[in-house]
């Protein structure tokens, strides 16, 4: 029995413990990193779910696998039964091993391809963005009640276009009106008429803006600007995202023009009103 035994030992292959003591080492090595980096996190790192629960349980399995493998590795040379179990683990360590770095290959391509696409959209919406319609300098006419702005967008890509008229001065916004157009082809000039009723109506909101101009009682001389914002919202191959901050991509023409101006406490009379030159 003895030299049967001794006979089988011999014909056991010697690569089986090695390998089984590399895979304990290299496990136990990764499992006290893991560890290691749950003990040094700080507290606001631990408070989240994702350093609180996935290192310690990863790293505490994979250490205690190692142990596992190591043990074996020092029994596989001696006991038949431990060979046999060892060799059973290596080959079970190698296919989760393989399916886990697939799974991540799969993973990194899918984030990668994701990745691609994000990037190239922002590199259509930008060339989008570049050729979008451009305002040409705005247009100031008088009448005895209103002001009339006229805006004539440039030749450029066709689509929805986000247009917004802004006046104020140097301390408030007095004015705003925005609607989404249409421009397609030679489009037409853009017309707004604003009466001075409305110029001034927020001055009479229950918190009316800090303007000189809505000071009760008073007469000021205004410089108010003229702003006109033409933003492209969509073209024929869908919404476009602007890039950054949302106005910083717009077409933009501005004037400026003085009223002088009377606050009565219940309406605002408008004296005389002047452009100053382009």
């Amino acid at each position: 029995m003895n030299t049967r035994d001794d006979d089988s030992s011999a014909t056991r292959p010697g690569w089986i413990p090695l390998l089984s003591l590399l895979a304990g080492l290299g496990l136990v090595v990764l499992g006290t990193g893991l560890v290691a980096a749950y003990v040094r996190a700080s507290l606001a790192e631990l408070s989240m779910l994702f350093w609180g629960l996935v290192l310690p349980g990863i790293g505490v399995p994979l250490l205690a696998l190692g142990i596992g493998m190591l043990l074996l590795a020092r029994h596989a040379r001696r006991s038949p039964a431990a060979h046999r179990f060892a060799t059973r683990a290596l080959l079970v360590l190698l296919v989760a091993g393989s399916a886990l770095a697939c799974l991540g290959y799969l993973r990194w391509r899918q984030q990668q391809a994701a990745f691609d696409a994000s990037v190239r959209q922002l590199q259509h919406d930008a060339a989008r963005w570049r050729d979008a319609r451009r305002l040409q300098p705005l247009a100031l006419t008088l009448q005895p009640d209103a002001l009339r702005v006229q805006a004539q967008p440039a030749a450029g890509l066709d689509g929805d276009y986000r247009w917004t008229l802004q006046v104020s001065d140097d301390r408030a916004i007095l004015y705003t009106a925005s609607r989404v157009l249409a421009l397609h082809g030679a489009a037409a000039a853009i017309a707004e008429r604003i009466a001075f009723s409305d110029l001034f109506r927020r001055c009479f909101d229950p918190a009316p803006p800090p303007s000189y101009a809505c000071v009760a009682h008073a007469g000021s001389d205004n410089l108010l600007q003229v702003r006109g914002q033409l933003q492209l919202l969509a073209d024929h191959d869908g919404p476009v995202t602007a890039p950054g901050h949302p106005g910083s991509s717009a077409a933009i023409a501005a004037k400026t023009l003085r009223i002088e101006t009377f606050n009565t406490g219940r309406a605002i009379r408008v004296g005389r009103v002047r452009l100053d030159p382009p």
